[in-house]
């Protein structure tokens, strides 16, 4: 799912009504999907790392989805789309310390061969 085809549906980017309308409306058969670390060890989709002034990375899932309540977690969507055995998944790892359990969630749903790992941030991308 690039952001062109999202801003064509007019909707925020990462909520799980989003993705469930890219995928069983677009049809797409990739998901891009930016992956940041709450401090209580929460994996939670989120492009800039902020919320409402408040940083992702400082905050628990539960301070974080008070901001926002469409704020959702890799394991939501990974839970939601488990069926979909066709569908690719872009991880844009937004955080390094987000790896570890990224790589938690792909064996726990067993993803392994559906997922493409990228981040802009080149110690990221070393660490992948």
């Amino acid at each position: 799912m690039d952001h062109m085809e999202v801003d064509d549906i007019e909707e925020k980017i990462n909520t799980l009504e989003t993705y469930c309308r890219v995928v069983n409306e677009a049809r797409t058969d990739i998901l891009e999907i930016d992956i940041r670390k709450t401090v209580d060890e929460h994996l939670v989709l989120n492009h800039d790392g902020i919320i409402n002034g408040v940083n992702v990375n400082e905050s628990t899932l539960e301070q974080l989805q008070k901001l926002d309540p469409q704020l959702i977690t890799l394991d939501q969507v990974l839970s939601e789309f488990q069926s979909t055995s066709s569908l690719v998944y872009f991880f844009d790892m937004k955080d390094i310390k987000a790896i570890l359990l990224t790589l938690g969630a792909i064996k726990q749903y067993n993803i392994e061969n559906h997922v493409i790992f990228g981040a802009g941030d080149r110690t990221i991308n070393k660490e992948l």
